[in-house]
């Protein structure tokens, strides 16, 4: 009997790819099947037209009782699971009918692999993700954007379309919560795979994120989100750094090197009121980074 996989979806505010999110999953050939919305505050008609979506697929909505960010509602959702394999899909990621079916065709002869994810395309074309390596100390995520010929290609990091053993996600403890929203996937991959489980892109599953490809529009929705951007990636050089060096290193050039290239960004595309947000997200990175009580995880 194939194992039954839980999806669990995250959704704040209008989500206004949800449906269609929704309906990719209802159109997949696998089965069995759960999905947990976790609403975090979604707009109602949108979270009613994804229930219609998933009509004939178990399903259950846990009420989050406010935006508690991507990270805290994975882990609630999670909670409420049954299933066996675990499926972590951002709000914006739509699947191919046979996704699901390549990746637990993976696990399923390859034991030693945790934590998979499919081959992502952006919505318009062309690849978001093939695989991405995570760079200390300058806690870069390299993202891979080819079409490997191999089946698999061993990778740091999965984003946005996560399929996890359940035994995986325990033996982790779930996602780092106080991140909110960005590098949870990250850390967790890295967690993973320090506790023995392996990670990849399953070339032959894919999937899509609907966000800008590049250009201004890309650049945008960044800066949107500077003060977790900056905020972030201190907290987890701090965590996942191997050595007093590489965190000076960090701290002293890498960190340098960031406020000034994004505040240029900021600069350049007239959003002068997002410095106060970046200053804010390094303030809150640097509590973290320099208290004494917290060392890698």
């Amino acid at each position: 009997m194939r194992p039954l996989i839980s999806v669990v979806i995250p959704a704040y505010g209008g989500s206004e790819l949800l449906p269609a999110v929704a309906r990719s999953i209802s159109h997949s050939s696998y089965r069995p099947l759960e999905v947990i919305i976790v609403d975090n505050g979604v707009d109602r008609r949108t979270f009613e037209a994804s229930v219609r979506e998933l009509e004939g697929i178990d399903m259950k909505i846990v009420k989050a009782g406010g935006n508690i960010g991507t990270a805290a509602g994975r882990n609630k959702g999670a909670r409420e699971a049954k299933g066996e394999l675990l499926l972590f899909l951002d709000s914006d990621v739509t699947l191919d009918e046979r996704t699901l079916e390549a990746m637990v065709d993976f696990l399923g002869h390859n034991p030693e692999y945790g934590v998979v994810g499919p081959l992502i395309f952006y919505g318009g074309g062309g690849v978001y993700w093939s695989g991405g390596t995570v760079e200390l100390p300058s806690g870069r995520v390299r993202m891979e954007t080819d079409v490997p010929a191999e089946l698999a290609r061993e990778t740091d990091v999965v984003p946005s379309c996560i399929l996890v053993r359940r035994e995986a996600f325990e033996a982790v403890g779930g996602f780092f919560e106080p991140y909110f929203s960005g590098y949870e996937d990250s850390e967790f991959c890295f967690k993973a795979k320090r506790g023995g489980f392996r990670v990849a892109c399953v070339c032959g599953a894919r999937a899509y994120h609907h966000v800008p490809a590049g250009g201004r529009e890309a650049e945008l929705r960044l800066i949107g989100r500077i003060r977790l951007v900056m905020r972030n990636r201190l907290i987890f050089v701090r965590r996942n750094c191997p050595s007093r060096g590489c965190l000076l290193a960090f701290l002293f050039v890498y960190n340098w090197a960031y406020l000034a290239y994004y505040g240029y960004l900021i600069l350049s595309m007239r959003r002068p009121g997002l410095l106060k947000d970046m200053i804010t997200g390094i303030v809150e990175g640097l509590r973290y980074f320099l208290s004494i009580n917290l060392g890698p995880s």
